[in-house]
């Protein structure tokens, strides 16, 4: 289940999650919305992450930032979903940025040629006002 953080400040503590599941917390500060997640993002756990970007439809946030940074596995479900939650966030003229993933994730952005349209991070705290800050993957 998704955890909402509400944050002035301080990060959200994120747990880990049992073997084979993701832990799901959503930070909402500034008009962002982060979701940072950990463990496993796949076939299984999919609807959990897909339940806190629903969330973020409904919130009229300028900019959602998806932390992908503690993810032990993403498959190709995984991947479909964030593409999906740029495409919304695109649609709503929101910006939409992932925090550089484990090397194995970054090797599948690569392989599919995600790398060449989203917008890649190191740190959420690196996107300013309006610059794109960070790099490709």
């Amino acid at each position: 289940m998704a955890e909402i953080a509400q944050s002035v400040g301080e990060r959200p503590v994120i747990t880990e999650p049992p073997d084979q599941g993701l832990a799901v917390v959503v930070e909402e500060r500034d008009g962002t919305q982060r979701i940072l997640l950990a463990g496993e993002l796949d076939v299984s756990t999919v609807s959990r992450f897909n339940a806190a970007v629903s969330r973020t439809r409904m919130g009229g946030h300028h900019t959602v930032i998806v932390d992908l940074s503690r993810l032990r596995f993403m498959d190709s479900t995984g991947l479909s979903a964030v593409l999906v939650a740029e495409m919304h966030a695109r649609t709503r003229r929101q910006r939409f940025a992932v925090v550089r993933g484990p090397r194995h994730v970054q090797e599948l952005f690569r392989l599919t040629g995600v790398d060449h349209f989203l917008e890649v991070i190191d740190d959420p705290d690196e996107l300013g006002a309006g610059g794109h800050a960070g790099s490709a993957v």
